[in-house]
């Protein structure tokens, strides 16, 4: 048994600033897979708003974020939250292009959220059901429909990948084409002109200037679920250069394991061994 002797109250100068802490968006894999067949099946250029729900969780370690997870199963209001987590339902805006995600009104949607949270305080509804307090927004952008034209762009020109190909946006759809078509494919010289290669690098780099947009495409497989989404977009700038017959300056031979100049050495006595 304990017993109180007393309390002791701090300085004011010394006590501790109450502060908000953000949710950090916690976004598993099987999310992507399972909207990448939404949008592929079901959602297609259905840009309206879907309900979509995630949960949180007040067990992490000290020094963790405050984490809003969404899986798999975040399409499914319905489906049971886990064990000793916390729902929070969320509104998920999908835009099928890139100019649709960057010139969407965010301060509206956002306010439009708080205006939901705001109304359920003064009916009564979030006493009722606390969930409505943590709404929360997930705007993205439909690379699932580059991936599908891509696919179907391959499988015209019978090849299984492309080392680069051109990209635009038209009426809610993505258009794909050939490198060659490049003149047929952007007549308008003012036009974003969007570049696609397929990238082998797994860095997140991006560059933003102003003339050619470029979507470093990168296409991978995991535990059977095929995901584009770590793909990269970005804009460069050309500068005007005079077209000359001399060979620009070349780079690129790869360092050694020293991070150096130089060969590297490959050991092949184990290989060679006749034992």
């Amino acid at each position: 048994m304990a017993q109180a002797t007393g309390r002791h109250s701090l300085p004011e100068t010394e006590l501790p600033k109450l502060q908000f802490v953000p949710f950090s968006s916690a976004l598993d894999a099987g999310f992507w897979h399972e909207l990448t067949q939404k949008k592929l099946n079901e959602y297609k250029l259905d840009e309206t708003p879907k309900t979509i729900k995630g949960y949180y969780y007040n067990g992490d370690p000290a020094g963790m974020p405050a984490r809003l997870t969404l899986e798999f199963s975040a399409f499914d209001v319905n489906a049971p939250t886990p064990a000793h987590c916390c729902p929070a339902v969320g509104t998920l805006y999908n835009t099928n292009t890139l100019e649709a995600f960057k010139s969407c009104d965010k301060k509206f949607l956002l306010e439009q959220a708080a205006n939901e949270i705001w109304d359920s305080i003064k009916s009564g509804e979030a006493i009722e059901n606390p969930v409505l307090l943590n709404r929360f927004l997930l705007l993205t952008f439909a690379i699932q429909s580059l991936q599908s034209a891509y696919d179907e762009l391959c499988q015209k020109e019978g090849h299984t990948a492309l080392p680069c190909f051109l990209v635009k946006y038209h009426d809610d759809s993505v258009l794909v084409s050939l490198l060659k078509n490049w003149n047929d494919f952007f007549p308008d010289p003012k036009q974003t002109m969007t570049l696609a290669v397929y990238d082998p690098c797994n860095f997140a780099q991006g560059i933003h200037l102003h003339t050619v947009e470029v979507i470093c495409f990168r296409d991978r497989t995991m535990q059977g679920a095929r995901d584009i989404s770590h793909s990269t977009i970005f804009e460069i700038e050309l500068p005007q250069v005079t077209l000359s017959l001399d060979c620009p300056k070349a780079v690129g031979w790869e360092k050694n394991q020293k991070g150096s100049m130089g060969p590297r050495m490959v050991n092949l006595s184990e290989c060679m061994d006749p034992k």
